[in-house]
């Protein structure tokens, strides 16, 4: 992260990098309900029962797809959760070096 960052730069940041954390979270925990839906769906075209649609389930590539897209989209939001945190620690430490009295001792 610049840490010299313009102050607009780094508000329009914080608020940017806030929704995008906010609507990718939303996302993500939507495909958390789907998942397992998707699952027992494509266990549902396999052939055989119990266990055994299950585990070809398990290593279809529609179903590896799908964890991929999960795992990319939870990233996305994580690194988006970071950018948030981080800004808004800046911009809250560059406040607090403003309201500090002058130091006594050069």
């Amino acid at each position: 992260m610049n840490i010299k960052i313009p102050h607009h730069q780094l508000v329009h940041q914080i608020q940017h990098s806030g929704k995008e954390a906010s609507s990718l979270r939303q996302l993500i925990k939507r495909l958390e309900t789907l998942l397992p839906k998707r699952l027992q769906g494509i266990r549902a075209e396999c052939h055989g029962k119990g266990s055994a649609a299950t585990r070809h389930a398990l290593v279809d590539a529609r179903y590896h797809a799908y964890i991929e897209e999960y795992l990319s989209l939870l990233e996305q939001g994580l690194r988006q959760r970071i950018t948030y945190e981080t800004s808004v620690m800046l911009y809250q430490a560059r406040q607090s070096l403003r309201r500090s009295p002058p130091s006594r001792f050069p």
